[in-house]
């Protein structure tokens, strides 16, 4: 689709990054990370109707984001290359929890039980719907490798597939 010129400066495509993603909320609605943000783009067809960034306009945000989930509880959960994962809640409130050693937050991912996966350069994170830290996973306790790619949760379980260097792990949390 071609990027109105209104909506080049928000979207800012020059700035994407290879672990940037999109989620689709419903048959209109896209939201799409940039290095800067994430922005709710409407569409008709291939058309760019509106885009809104759902970020504050704060500079903690600058060329820091790399990655997002917006969960069933219509949280917006943010990674960034600095280590830190904002959730901002259905209201906006924002809260801000680090990953153990500020790693890069490569991908986030919500599995059935709503628990949240961090995977990074250095091991996968899990944590409650709250935002709490709960489990620490590394090669050392069960990844093939600690640098995570991608996630993909498996349905009705609280377990996820986790690419990474060496391939696929599947990693079940039973708590």
């Amino acid at each position: 689709f071609t990027i109105p010129v209104a909506y080049q400066q928000l979207l800012k495509p020059e700035f994407t990054r290879f672990t940037n993603n999109l989620q689709r909320i419903n048959d209109s609605t896209l939201l799409i990370a940039t290095a800067n943000n994430i922005i709710s783009c409407v569409f008709n067809k291939t058309v760019l109707k509106s885009a809104v960034a759902l970020l504050p306009a704060t500079n903690e945000f600058q060329t820091q984001v790399n990655c997002f989930l917006y969960d069933d509880t219509k949280s917006l959960w943010v990674g960034t290359s600095t280590g830190i994962i904002y959730r901002l809640d259905k209201y906006h409130q924002a809260e801000k929890s680090s990953i153990p050693g500020n790693y890069i937050i490569r991908t986030l991912a919500e599995d059935s039980t709503n628990t949240i996966w961090a995977g990074t350069d250095k091991g996968l994170f899990v944590f409650s719907k709250e935002g709490k830290l709960i489990k620490s996973i590394y090669a050392s306790s069960g990844l093939l490798n600690d640098c995570i790619y991608s996630l993909l949760p498996i349905k009705k379980s609280n377990s996820v597939f986790a690419a990474t260097n060496l391939g696929l792990s599947f990693i079940s949390f039973g708590g």
